[in-house]
């Protein structure tokens, strides 16, 4: 990643949303666009060259345009070498009154530390070996707030509980976890793709990246146990209590999946304590809207949230999923089941956080998917992705991420 242009700190200006996604294009973040007339009437005097990054931070943080003002953090991932340019603007701006500039970019700098652990290894992906943000200087902001630090719950939890504290900040109940997750993928995607198939595939870097990937996720992999407390969503008994109502409250004999995380927390597999955000699950009866609405009663009576989520929503699923998938127990009228292992291993190779890859390491290590197995079903899928319902699935980027997952697990006896 380039080195940053520092500049002098010039007299700050008012930029338009044209300027800036120009300004922001020199930085390298190619993924914001503006509407055709707008960049043509912007492209009289345009400039090319870099501006000194100061202007642009305080520039963005002005703005009246989310997608652009949250550019930051997509500029922090790529150049983490401005983090002491960012201290620097908030100091000036609360040196001139300017609280609620300091704070925006604040909470945009805190965002970035998160992402970069949530999505460190598909960063590692794309870019190869790059630079760490440097979380001890903004430690004093994340303290301030009360914050877990980003080794906690591999970020996922300092970052929803930073949008808990910008929501009440704020007064704003918008998703504002959703609208940065987009940044850091967006700066995923841009780099995947500008380069071909055949250079990524036949670039021996590759290799090396990969083995710097194991080296760092063994590492995460240690950590995790410690990583459980932070989170204080839906534990083991959370999602027995919502299964014991729903069995008994159920008037219709059906069948119901545990996904996601849900599955791998009832099941023990993350450790005693661990906790997910929410119970996914899949629904098999007759009734859908009856079964809906007694899900809902549950959430307000449990205080807890339920998704009718699962892997057959991202991926295809493999033709013999449901054999595979492992019987909980009967409740009530409701047969209850782990959804299928590999399914749900293929699908959290599909996202790529690093929660998701120490699942499918704890998956692995737990001797409940097999390499010989889990590559039967990958075979099984992959003609499926890019086209119909999956479509938005890049076949060649898919595959590129279950080698270098393999890569991670444990090595079979």
């Amino acid at each position: 990643m380039a080195q940053a242009n520092h500049g002098s700190p010039a007299v700050f200006r008012q930029w338009t949303t044209a300027q800036l996604v120009e300004a922001l294009r020199a930085w390298d973040i190619n993924y914001l666009t503006v509407s055709r007339r707008v960049e043509q009437a912007s492209a009289v005097g345009r400039k090319t060259k870099r501006p000194p990054i100061e202007q642009l931070l305080h520039a963005l943080a002005r703005s009246d345009e989310p997608r652009v003002r949250d550019a930051v953090i997509g500029l922090l991932l790529l150049h983490p070498e401005i983090t002491r340019d960012v201290v620097r603007v908030v100091s000036r701006a609360r040196s001139q009154g300017e609280d609620e500039l300091a704070e925006q970019l604040i909470t945009l700098a805190l965002a970035s530390l998160y992402l970069q652990r949530i999505w460190w290894f598909q960063l590692s992906l794309a870019y190869g070996a790059f630079s760490a943000l440097d979380e001890a200087l903004f430690a004093p902001w994340r303290l301030a707030r009360d914050l877990p630090p980003p080794s906690v719950g591999y970020g996922e939890a300092g970052l929803r509980r930073l949008a808990v504290y910008e929501q009440q900040r704020t007064g704003v109940a918008a998703n504002v976890v959703g609208d940065w997750q987009n940044q850091a993928r967006h700066v995923i995607s841009q780099d995947w793709n500008s380069s071909s198939p055949e250079k990524r595939s036949a670039d021996p870097a590759q290799v090396r990246k990969r083995q710097a990937l194991r080296q760092q996720f063994m590492q995460e992999y240690i950590e995790r146990e410690g990583a459980m407390s932070f989170r204080p969503d839906v534990a083991r008994e959370d999602i027995e209590r919502f299964l014991q109502q729903f069995g008994q409250l159920s008037q219709q004999p059906g069948r119901l999946y545990l996904a996601g995380g849900a599955a791998l927390v009832h099941g023990g597999l993350r450790g005693e304590g661990a906790t997910t955000v929410d119970i996914d699950l899949r629904l098999d009866v007759s009734d859908e809207s009856a079964a809906e609405s007694l899900i809902r009663q549950l959430m307000r009576q449990l205080g807890i949230n339920v998704e009718l989520a699962s892997p057959a929503d991202f991926i295809p699923l493999p033709a013999d999923w449901e054999a595979r998938s492992p019987f909980v127990g009967r409740y009530g009228n409701t047969d209850v089941f782990y959804f299928d292992y590999y399914t749900l291993a293929l699908s959290k190779i599909a996202r790529g956080t690093s929660r998701d890859l120490n699942d499918v390491a704890l998956l692995a290590q737990n001797r409940l998917i097999q390499r010989k197995d889990l590559e039967a079903a990958y075979q099984q899928i992959l003609p499926q992705l890019g086209h119909g319902r999956f479509f938005n699935i890049d076949p060649a980027k898919f595959a590129e991420q279950y080698a270098a997952t393999l890569a991670l697990l444990p090595e079979p006896d």
